[in-house]
Order: C-alpha cells, then structure tokens, then sequence
C-alpha cells in the first residue's frame, strides 16, 4: 500500500525535499522515478500480492520535469541524478545531521527529518541524505522504501531459485512428470562399453592374389 501511494506521488508531481551535496550543503530537489519498469517475477507470496512491477530508478530533480524521467539521469555522463532502486540496501531517519542554513530553518524545513538512504553498486557504497519536510512524509518513504526493497529481494530469490531449479532439472534428467528428456540426457546416460570392430586389412599373398 504504502509503495503504491509513495510511486504515485513520486509520478504525479514529486516529493520536494533537500538533498546535502559534496559540500555538505541542502539543495532543494524533487524526488520522481523514471518512466522505464522493472517487472518482478511472479510470487505466490501474500505480502507482495499486487507488487508485481516497480520504476527501475529514483530520481532527484532541481524541478519536475517529464523530459528528464529517464534512466540517462543514472547512468549518463554525470551520473550523479538518481539511483537504481536495486542498488538500495537500507534507510534510515534521525534527526539533526548537518544543519540547515538560516534561510531553510526559517522556511518548510524548519522542523524536517534526516532520511537516509544506503545504496550497494557492485561494491560501490553511497549513502545519500535527504530532508524530509514532514512526518507523514517520511514515514510514507520510510515504508514505501522499504516494500521495494523487500520486493526486490524477493524477486532476487525467486531468480536464484528458478536457475537452481532449471540447473537440478537439467542435471536430473529432465522433467520425468511432464515426460520431458534433459537436453543433458545423451550426456549424463551411463556411458556403454564402445564395440570395436577390426578392420578389415588386405594383405598380399602373391602378386595376383588378395586375402581379406
């Protein structure tokens, strides 16, 4: 429930927040997703019923724009816009961490949360911060963060498990309920014994005669 209302509101004009640069500053950002999905494998598991795909990024935008909701933000030449949602590992909310500055303590994020996301690229950690106007907005991303993050693991495991399961098939034969031979069959067979059978050798017994 909570994915599905913080995706909507991701799609639908964004979640305004700050974001610290490299120099430990609050950038105002809004938070949108890209256009381009990820479909989840199929789960007969009851707590992702309905969960069945998710925007394959989280983006940070200086403002809305639907031109920009493209997966280029991350992986183009700065890189640096957004974030695969598969690469989260984690959140987190506190409060305090790296002060606003006058302006903003006076504006809408006077009373704002720290939230934190931590992200994993094939070894490359990054952990990025957020102010979050709102309780009920970071508790709606804190919830909603943390439903695509268990989907995905789930989606992972059903992944590892279809290729263990497609592995054990071929290496057991095949599907014998279904009367479907493993394409590894001729392989996995028990090896017979060759038969050799001797050539047949022309000798020369005389210069007119041939013996077989």
């Amino acid at each position: 429930k909570e994915m599905g209302i913080m995706m909507e509101r991701f799609r639908s004009g964004g979640i305004a927040v700050l974001k610290l640069n490299t120099h430990n500053q609050w950038q105002p950002r809004v938070l949108t997703v890209t256009k381009e999905v990820h479909v989840f494998n199929k789960t007969d598991d009851a707590r992702y019923k309905g969960i069945d795909s998710c925007p394959k990024g989280l983006l940070w935008l200086k403002k809305f724009s639907d031109s920009e909701q493209s997966v280029a933000s991350i992986t183009g030449k700065k890189g640096k816009g957004g974030l695969f949602f598969s690469t989260i590992e984690s959140v987190s909310v506190t409060k305090g961490i790296h002060p606003l500055s006058k302006k903003q303590q006076k504006g809408v994020f006077k009373d704002s949360y720290t939230f934190v996301l931590f992200s994993n690229d094939k070894g490359s950690k990054r952990e990025i911060y957020f102010r979050v106007a709102n309780k009920d907005d970071v508790v709606l991303l804190s919830a909603g963060f943390q439903a695509v993050i268990d989907r995905v693991k789930n989606d992972e495991h059903l992944k590892s498990k279809g290729f263990k399961l497609t592995v054990d098939t071929l290496m057991s034969g095949g599907n014998a309920a279904a009367g479907q031979p493993s394409p590894l069959s001729p392989l996995l067979s028990p090896t017979k014994p060759l038969s050799v059978t001797r050539k047949a050798v022309a000798n020369p017994i005389s210069d007119h005669r041939w013996e077989v």
